[in-house]
This record gives structure tokens, C-alpha cells and sequence, in this order.
């Protein structure tokens, strides 16, 4: 975070001035702030995750910049079989992890899993074998219906 500011800070047009005491400064109306795109503006916008395109299901997609093809993202880019990696996060409750990896267990194999407490919720981490996209899709349907389910990933 201190590295983030420092170099925010020598980037800053007033970086010269950085370590001295401040004045106060007016905006000037014919000063105009510059963003970086984040794409270099001759691409296209292929995957862009701020408009992301989704199908008929409300399922994101992903288009292959080569081939053009597209298809759901956990089609595209997941080998299968393979243990995924997903992380629950939820209400700190006695009965939460036993609960989600029974929810799991009932579509694929738990392979292992791992968890953290912090203070009122806690963070399950899940290794998991999913033999196809549709396990995996399936997963994350079943583990958001509980309303204890804040973030899944």
C-alpha cells in the first residue's frame, strides 16, 4: 500500500512539490485530468470486464480472441477433469462449513478443504474434483441458494 502511494505520488504533476508544505490549491477549469485506458485503444473489446456479455442463463461469457468462438467462461477456460479451487464466504455459524461441503459433496468429490475465522464470518476454502463445467456451474447455483452465502469465488 505504501509502495502504491509512493509511486501515485512521484506519478502526481505536482510530485515536485510532494514533500513540501502544502498551499492551498483552486482547480483551474482548463485543467484536464488524463486516465490511461485499460486496453491500448486499437484493440477491440473482446472480454471487457467492465460490459461483460452473459447468455440467455445470466451465465458470462468469454470469446476466444483467436478463434472468435464463444462459450460460457468455465467451459473456455477450465480443463476438466480438475481440482478447482473455490472459496465460501459466509456467516460465522457453527453449522456453515459442514453445511457447504455437504452441498458439494452432493455434486462432486471434496478433496480437501481449509477454513478461517474473522470475528462474523468465515472463509472456506474448497478443493474440489469437477469432472465438467456443468459440476461446476451446479456447485455455485446450490452453495448461492443459502442465505448465509455472502461472496463464493
Amino acid at each position: 500500500m505504501t509502495r502504491l502511494l509512493l509511486l501515485l505520488l512521484l506519478l502526481s504533476p505536482t510530485a515536485t512539490n510532494a514533500f513540501l508544505p502544502s498551499t492551498p490549491q483552486t482547480a483551474s477549469p482548463t485543467r484536464k485530468l488524463t486516465f490511461l485506458p485499460s486496453t491500448p485503444p486499437s484493440s477491440s473489446n473482446i472480454n471487457d470486464p467492465t460490459n461483460p456479455k452473459v447468455d440467455a442463463d445470466g451465465y458470462t461469457l468469454y470469446t476466444d480472441p483467436e478463434t472468435n468462438e464463444t462459450s460460457r467462461v468455465f467451459d473456455s477456460l477450465v480443463t476438466y477433469p480438475n481440482i478447482f479451487t473455490l472459496k465460501i464466504i459466509g456467516q460465522n455459524t457453527p453449522d456453515f462449513q459442514p453445511s457447504m461441503l455437504a452441498i458439494i459433496n452432493t455434486i462432486s468429490d471434496v478433496k480437501s478443504s481449509s477454513t478461517k475465522e474473522n470475528g462474523k464470518w468465515l472463509s472456506i476454502t474448497v478443493n474440489v474434483l469437477v469432472e465438467n463445467s456443468d459440476d461446476l456451474y451446479k456447485i455455485y447455483e446450490e452453495v448461492d441458494k443459502d442465505p448465509r452465502v455472502k461472496f463464493k469465488f
